[in-house]
C-alpha cells in the first residue's frame, strides 16, 4: 500500500508539473490573442486613415468643383453639394442634367463601364470646348489625369463660354438670340422725319435777286 501510494503520488506530481511548466499550451493561446489584438488594429487604422483621406479628397473635389462653377456664373458652395454638383457640372457643359444618372448602369457588370467611360469621355469633350480647350486636353486631362485636368480647369485664365458649342447641341441658345438680321446687313438710315434747316435771314443785306438799276440821266 505504501508503495502504490508513493508511485500514484508520484505520478500526480509528475502530471501537474507536466502541466504547469509546459510551456506550449499557454504560450499558443496568448500567441493567438496577439495576433487577433495586432489585426484588428490594424484594421481599425487602416479605416480612420480611410475617412480621413475620403473627407480630404471630397473637400479637394468640392473646391475644384466650386472654382468651375464661379467661372461659369455659378455660386461656389455649389461645389460641396453632393450629386448636385455633378448635375450641374452636366448643364455648365450644356449637356442635360439627367444623363447623370446613366452612371447608375456601372453596377451591370462589363456593360456598365462601357457606357460610364462614354458619358465621362462626352462630359470630358463638351466640358473642354465651353472653357475654349482643346479634344487633346479633354481626353488625357479631363479623363486619364482626371485630377490634374480639373485643378487646370479650375485654376487657369480659361473663360466660360457656352456659345462655342453652338450647332453641335440642340439645347445650347444662340450667342445673341435678339438679333435677327444677318451679318453684314446695311443700315437704313431714315431722313425723311428729319427737319431741314433754312438759311440765316439777315434783313440787313440787300437782296441778291434784284437787277441793278438803270442810271438816272441829268437835268438840263
Amino acid at each position: 500500500m505504501q508503495n502504490y501510494s508513493s508511485t500514484n503520488s508520484a505520478t500526480n506530481y509528475s502530471n501537474t508539473t507536466n502541466q504547469t511548466v509546459n510551456p506550449g499550451i499557454t504560450y499558443t493561446h496568448a500567441q493567438q490573442v496577439t495576433v487577433s489584438q495586432a489585426g484588428f488594429a490594424l484594421f481599425s487604422t487602416a479605416i480612420i486613415f480611410g475617412v480621413i483621406f475620403g473627407i480630404i479628397g471630397y473637400l479637394l473635389m468640392a473646391v475644384i468643383y466650386g472654382k468651375i462653377f464661379q467661372k461659369a456664373g455659378k455660386k461656389f458652395s455649389r461645389g460641396f453639394i453632393p450629386f448636385y454638383n455633378m448635375w450641374l457640372m452636366f448643364e455648365i457643359a450644356g449637356l442635360p442634367g439627367p444623363l447623370l444618372f446613366l452612371y447608375i448602369l456601372i453596377l451591370i457588370p462589363f456593360v456598365g463601364y462601357v457606357v460610364a467611360l462614354v458619358v465621362s469621355v462626352y462630359l470630358a469633350i463638351n466640358l473642354a470646348k465651353v472653357f475654349n480647350k482643346s479634344t487633346l486636353f479633354a481626353v488625357l486631362g479631363l479623363v486619364v489625369f482626371s485630377l490634374v485636368g480639373y485643378i487646370i480647369l479650375a485654376f487657369d485664365n480659361s473663360t466660360y463660354n457656352l456659345g462655342n458649342l453652338q450647332g453641335n447641341h440642340p439645347n445650347v441658345p444662340p450667342i445673341n438670340p435678339n438679333t435677327d438680321q444677318p451679318p453684314n446687313t446695311p443700315v437704313n438710315s431714315d431722313t425723311s422725319n428729319q427737319p431741314t434747316q433754312s438759311p440765316p435771314n439777315n434783313d440787313n443785306q440787300p437782296p441778291t435777286n434784284i437787277p441793278p438799276s438803270s442810271p438816272i440821266p441829268p437835268v438840263s
